[in-house]
Parts: structure tokens; C-alpha cells; sequence
């Protein structure tokens, strides 16, 4: 009986090693990069939307959904860099500044389109918002590859 409590101990503290903290078989820096192509993903999505939209309230209510969307992704990954304390190297601290600065393109974006007088105000604004959060997001990619998670 002690034999069987101490084997099924170990299966347990295995498993859990197997598993880590966060319950799945992906590495932490595995689960940012989904997450960045998952937010890349909507971006795109956003960006189709907005082009597709004939009128401005189409167009605004496209921003409610894609901030709504984003918000969740973000908050996702702020969570993520939460559990990732025992990662070390730069990356981390310049993926929480990409991360911060994308949270303020969001809430430029949102001004911008909310204030957009017309159509074509609306899809250029699109465009470059995509541009930016690419740009945002291909810098988030790097710098998670930068780091060393145990």
C-alpha cells in the first residue's frame, strides 16, 4: 500500500511537470506565439470587415466587435506574461512594452475610426492600423523568441 502511494505520488508530480502550470503540453513562449498569430488573425479579420462595410455604422460596429476581441486576446496575454516570472533574457521586458504600446494603438484606433468622416477616412485608417499592430506584433514575435523559459 505504501508502495502504491509513493508510485502514484510520482505519476502525480510527473504528470504535473508534464503539464506546468498553465495545463497544456505548449511551452510558454509556444502560447505567446499563438496567441500573437491569433491576434494577428483578427487583425486581418478587422481589416476585411472594415473594406467589406458599406456605411459608417457597419464600420462602427465593426470596431465594437474587433475591440471587444482584442481585448479579450490582450488580456490573454497579459495573463501569460503573468505566469511566465521564471522566464529570463530582455525579451520579456520588451514583449511587456510591445504589449502596452499595442494597448495604445488600440485606443488610438478607436478614436480615429470613431471620429472618421467618411468611408474612405474609415479604410485608410484600417490599413494603417493593420500596419501598425503588424508591426507591433512581428516585434512581440521576436522578442518572445528571445527568451529562456525553464
Amino acid at each position: 500500500m505504501k508502495q502504491d502511494m509513493k508510485t502514484a505520488t510520482w505519476i502525480l508530480v510527473a504528470a504535473l511537470g508534464a503539464v506546468g502550470c498553465n495545463g497544456s503540453m505548449m511551452s510558454d513562449p509556444e502560447r505567446m506565439r499563438s496567441m500573437i498569430d491569433d491576434a494577428r488573425q483578427e487583425n486581418e479579420t478587422h481589416l476585411i470587415a472594415t473594406d467589406t462595410a458599406s456605411t459608417l455604422v457597419q464600420v462602427r460596429g465593426e470596431m465594437t466587435r474587433h475591440e471587444g476581441a482584442m481585448d479579450g486576446m490582450t488580456d490573454m496575454m497579459d495573463r501569460e506574461m503573468d505566469g511566465m516570472s521564471h522566464c529570463s533574457g530582455a525579451g520579456m521586458q520588451d514583449l511587456r512594452g510591445m504589449h502596452d504600446s499595442m494597448l495604445g494603438e488600440m485606443d488610438q484606433h478607436a478614436v480615429v475610426m470613431g471620429q472618421a468622416a467618411n468611408m474612405d477616412a474609415a479604410a485608410a485608417e484600417a490599413v494603417r492600423h493593420t500596419g501598425a499592430m503588424d508591426a507591433k506584433l512581428d516585434g512581440m514575435a521576436e522578442a518572445t523568441g528571445r527568451m529562456g523559459c525553464m
